[in-house]
This record gives C-alpha cells, structure tokens and sequence, in this order.
C-alpha cells in the first residue's frame, strides 16, 4: 500500500513538473531529455538501494531520503515523458516513422 501510494505522488510530481516547466527545444529535437531522465531516475534508486542498506537503523534519515527521491524521480520521469510525447508528434519513434 505504501509503495503505491509513493508511485502515485511521484506521478502526481512528474505530472506538476510536465505542466509548468520549460523545456529546450534544441535539446527536444537532440533526444538529450531521454537520457537526463534514465540518468536522473536511474542514480535516485541506486541511491535509495544504498541507504536502505546502510542505514537501516536509521529510519527518519531513511524517510527523509525517500521524499527526497520521490520528487526527484518525478522530475526523471518528468523528462522522459517530454522527450517521448515530442517523438511521438514528430513522428521520430521507429514504429510511427514516417519514410
């Protein structure tokens, strides 16, 4: 139940996140956006991996990290969904390309 409740707020964040914020679009048109979001979501869950590991005696540090990743991992999300609904309007995914 926790854990839906976390994936539900961080699309909640990565939904507030795709709404006001402005994205390049040099970087949009480059695919640079899929990478930053991999790279930003990617380092966040090792992150939490390691802390849960290391700190298990620790739980309020342990809590404050996962909020911290919660927004995090929305902003991550956040990219790859702007890069992804770019392609796909511009008909740059492989299976919508247009010859």
């Amino acid at each position: 139940m926790i854990s839906v409740l976390i994936w539900i707020t961080t699309g909640i964040v990565a939904y507030l996140c795709y709404k006001t914020f402005n994205i390049e679009q040099e970087k949009l048109e480059n695919g640079k956006y899929d990478i930053y979001g991999f790279g930003i979501v990617a380092i966040s869950l090792i992150g939490m991996y390691v802390l849960r590991t290391v700190l298990t005696d620790r739980i309020d540090l342990q809590v404050i990290f996962i909020l911290i990743s919660i927004v995090i991992n929305g902003i991550g999300i956040m990219f790859m969904t702007k890069q992804f609904v770019y392609d796909y309007h511009h008909n740059k995914l492989p299976p919508f390309h247009r010859k």
